[in-house]
């Protein structure tokens, strides 16, 4: 997931134990880069450390990774098991999370706090994203299923 704004890509550790990782992106980093072989891209064989963040050399300027929230924390209080997806919503920043095992998308604030949860379907979800007007939640399944939930209109208050 990719904050644009921000210049910050976050990333998920599926499982063992399951984390949120904010990685800002180096200054170099506004310039393309071509794709390398084995997917990766620039630097090579660039890693972060196993535990509480950590530093990815990219071959010109270390760059700090950081825990964005206690995930286990988090998630496991709603029965989720694994981050199988994730997308980043900038006009409400914030996080879209996908549990395949638990069937769940959980929205949450960028300090963890979690805002919604829905419940979606398929047999095996594995990507999340919202379409560009925020107006479809959008999950794909395998096999090759995506699955597409209206936004529920928003009720208005009245005051008297």
């Amino acid at each position: 997931a990719f904050d644009a704004a921000a210049g910050v890509v976050f990333a998920a550790v599926e499982k063992g134990p399951m984390r949120v990782l904010r990685v800002p992106l180096p200054p170099s980093a506004a310039a393309p880069v071509a794709a390398q072989p084995g997917g990766g891209a620039g630097g090579g064989g660039s890693s972060a450390a196993a535990g509480d963040g950590g530093a990815v050399d990219d071959g010109e300027a270390a760059v700090e990774v950081d825990d964005l929230f206690d995930a286990e924390a988090v998630l496991r209080p709603l029965n989720v098991t694994d981050i199988a997806g994730m997308h980043f919503d900038p006009a409400s920043r914030t996080l879209l999370l996908l549990s395949q095992e638990a069937r769940l998308a959980v929205r949450l604030t960028l300090n963890g706090t979690v805002v919604n949860v829905i419940s979606v379907g398929g047999e095996q979800p594995e990507g999340i994203a919202l379409s560009a007007d925020g107006s479809e939640l959008l999950v794909a399944s395998e096999p090759n299923t995506l699955l597409r939930y209206a936004r529920a209109p928003q009720q208005r208050s009245t005051t008297r």
